[in-house]
């Protein structure tokens, strides 16, 4: 369950509660607490348990341990999965170019997701997803058929994180789940984890850290993914014991994944994942660690190099570490870097349809002076027109 301020307001209204009374429980001010209900601000965990206590509600609607167990069911094989073949009849074979369909169409809906953004694909994603799992049920050969796996459970980990940045949570969720069962029949250990790692993601927004990084160490744990999936897991985990507040847990990580980044065998990647070693990748991984960790001139480092690597094929991680690189400056105060910054994401976002970009945008509207909050707003309702 996303928690939002309009969530946070309802369950305060119907206990009969003022703001005052949420403040004095909370220890936060009446005017901070007015701007999460209104979505000026961000709802954080602390935020939440200080409401749950007021009100006498609890807002998680997913047990951890459900989750977990979804999770590591999903990972050897045992989850639901026909909801995505339950309307064709599969073919009767499948061979190595059923194989390379599947993979080119995953790398097209990639190419239209990493520069349009998530929810200008979804549609189209989701229909395409249905004919490549139509082919998990024909007869193929041992070899074919695990190779068939990993490309329908790459394509659904690409349809789920579409889904995602297109703010349809629910779905994602699903499809993530289905992505780790798919990928339990297949032969790449690399992708699992990478899923597992995505999946995080939705933890994450719903404010279940805990559970995220059980979930990445659990992925951790398989000693034959790559480096630089290694590397992306350390950085990822980091990032979560951050929101935790474990801020010397969250900096050993991101040593970690230093230190796999650093592996000779990192350009010996999976095909699919030629992503995790390109330029800008894993700085701005690491460069979100370091910000939710407030390590924020080490988080700024990290963000300009991620704007230097990402190139036209990556315009959206490109608007991501721009706006980030933007928050990092304000909070050094370095005000004119930061508006800077800002204003060069905003020129860069024509065409993006995100989500996740417009949750950015918001977050960084309030370190930013009047003008600016004023451009972002014009982002922002463009984008929802």
């Amino acid at each position: 369950m996303i928690v939002t301020g309009q969530d946070l307001r309802a369950a305060r209204v119907n206990a009969g509660l003022d703001l005052a009374d949420v403040a004095e429980i909370s220890g936060k001010s009446i005017s901070h607490l007015s701007r999460i209900e209104r979505g000026i601000r961000e709802v954080t965990p602390s935020i939440v348990k200080g409401y749950e206590v007021a009100t006498g509600r609890t807002f998680a609607n997913v047990e951890r341990r459900e989750v977990l167990g979804l999770v590591a069911a999903a990972a050897v094989g045992v989850a639901p999965l026909a909801w995505l073949a339950e309307s064709e009849e599969p073919p009767r074979h499948a061979g190595w170019a059923e194989v390379r369909g599947i993979t080119e169409a995953t790398e097209f809906l990639t190419t239209i997701d990493m520069t349009r953004g998530g929810a200008g694909s979804g549609g189209l994603a989701q229909h395409v997803l249905k004919w490549a799992f139509r082919f998990l049920h024909a007869q193929a050969k041992p070899d074919v058929r695990a190779a068939l796996h990993s490309a329908a459970g790459a394509m659904a980990d690409r349809v789920a994180w579409s889904c995602f940045d297109g703010g349809r949570y629910k779905v994602a969720h699903k499809l993530w789940l289905t992505a780790l069962q798919v990928t339990a029949d297949g032969d790449d250990p690399t992708l699992r984890a990478h899923i597992m790692l995505n999946f995080t993601y939705h933890e994450g927004e719903a404010g279940r850290f805990e559970n995220a990084v059980s979930i990445l160490r659990m992925a951790l744990g398989d000693e034959r993914i790559c480096a630089a999936e290694r590397a992306n897991l350390h950085a990822m985990c980091g990032r979560q014991l951050a929101f935790l507040g474990d801020i010397e847990g969250a900096l050993r990580q991101i040593a970690l994944a230093e230190q796999a980044h650093a592996d000779p065998d990192l350009s010996e990647v999976p095909v699919w994942a030629g992503f995790l070693s390109s330029p800008g990748h894993l700085d701005s991984v690491i460069g979100r660690a370091m910000l939710s960790a407030g390590r924020y001139e080490l988080a700024a480092v990290r963000f300009s190099r991620a704007v230097e690597g990402f190139g036209p094929g990556r315009a959206r991680g490109r608007a991501h570490s721009q706006i980030f690189l933007a928050r990092a400056h304000a909070h050094l105060r370095l005000t004119d870097q930061s508006e800077t910054e800002a204003r060069a994401a905003l020129s860069g976002l024509a065409g993006i349809r995100s989500g996740r970009i417009a949750k950015d945008l918001r977050q960084l509207r309030p370190l930013v002076g009047q003008d600016l909050q004023q451009e972002i707003d014009r982002a922002l309702n463009s984008a929802n027109n």
